[in-house]
């Protein structure tokens, strides 16, 4: 079967929000050291999505630190992996390093490896990178499942011929002291072409639906955990909801 493409999960942040001081006494059961790292059965989340992707015919690689690779590698089979030793602190130095050190050929998908990503949402991005040079996935109304309630950014992607375009942009942002969110808006805002109409949806507060044609809403359990007060909250529910799933 020919490859989909190539996909990145990133998973190179520092955690600052999972390590923060939020208590972690007195929780039902421990959280593990990253949240990339959370058990679904036999699997670590990451390890899940890498599986999910590698099946709908993507080539896969985790864009990690050193220290979350190692801990991944004691828990559960992992893919291939582009370990950095200056892993930054967000996203868009996650894609600069791996499209400085790695560039692709063909499509590109950049998935956060912190999100627990549904059957269909996997479906929804194999077809969408293959009828449409970019677009973004995300939730824009309350988990069904969890009850979450928080536009969030799952995943985005270009075509190779966008990727010198991407690279000025995010060097822009990085060096150049743009006014562009960095993370999760960051990512996508430098991969579209229509930079000033997501620009605009972010900066007015008008959301991630004034994106457009270039937006897939997810509207299963696909969604994220940003710290131990919402693992607490909602990781029982996303995680049976991915387990009967399978």
């Amino acid at each position: 079967m020919p490859s989909a493409g190539n996909l990145y999960l990133l998973a190179q942040g520092e955690g600052s929000r999972w390590h923060s001081t939020v208590s972690r006494v007195g929780l039902p059961e421990q959280p593990p050291e990253f949240k990339q790292l959370c058990r679904l059965g036999p699997e670590t989340l990451i390890g899940r999505s890498a599986r999910l992707f590698e099946a709908a015919g993507f080539d896969v690689t985790v864009v990690a630190g050193a220290d979350l690779w190692k801990a991944a590698l004691l828990l559960s089979p992992m893919p291939d992996c582009l370990t950095l030793l200056h892993p930054g602190t967000d996203v868009l130095e996650g894609v600069r390093s791996l499209m400085e050190i790695d560039a692709p050929s063909g499509p590109v998908v950049i998935a956060l490896g912190d999100v627990l990503f549904s059957r269909k949402a996997v479906r929804s991005i194999w077809r969408s990178v293959h009828f449409a040079q970019t677009g973004v996935m995300a939730r824009t109304i309350p988990n069904p499942v969890s009850l979450k309630d928080t536009e969030e950014v799952f995943a985005c992607w270009f075509s190779p011929l966008t990727w010198p375009a991407v690279l000025e942009r995010i060097n822009t942002v990085l060096f150049g002291g743009a006014a562009i969110p960095r993370k999760p808006w960051g990512f996508p805002l430098v991969g579209l072409p229509n930079q000033d109409k997501v620009r605009r949806a972010y900066l007015t507060g008008a959301g991630l639906e004034a994106i457009g044609e270039d937006l897939i809403l997810s509207d299963d359990y696909t969604d994220d955990t940003d710290n131990i007060d919402e693992w607490n909250r909602f990781w029982p529910s996303l995680r049976s909801a991915a387990l009967a799933d399978e």
